[in-house]
């Protein structure tokens, strides 16, 4: 996808996450970069674009552990390495949306000391 599309930067991290798809719990998937709009899921089963599901993680930020929970729908799919998924984030309560908001800035703060 190219950069003039997005809505929003992209900031670089590489976490586990939890993503259902379907109901199904789908193995080994992580965040590899994350906006206030989406990520980029790479996992090995790879949902067809435009199915719905539902993404959880949680990141250490200073000393504090935020939990963020979304909706989700698959927008398209990548064959290459790292395999995967981007994921458009739909149906974010205000709770799940400061969370987000808190990871996205704690992540560009480190960042951008590094």
């Amino acid at each position: 996808m190219s950069r003039e599309k997005r809505r929003s930067p992209r900031v670089y991290m590489t976490i586990a996450l939890t993503l259902q798809i379907n109901g199904e719990l789908i193995r080994n998937a992580r965040c590899c970069n994350l906006s206030s709009g989406g990520m980029y899921i790479a996992v090995d089963n790879l949902p067809e674009p435009g199915t719905a599901g539902t993404i959880s993680l949680t990141k250490k930020c200073d000393d504090s552990l935020i939990s963020f929970t979304a909706g989700i729908l698959v927008r398209w799919q990548r064959q290459e390495i790292p395999v995967g998924i981007g994921a458009e984030f739909v149906n974010i309560d205000p709770a799940n949306q400061q969370n987000l908001q808190r990871i996205l800035s704690f992540q560009q703060s480190v960042a951008s000391v590094e």
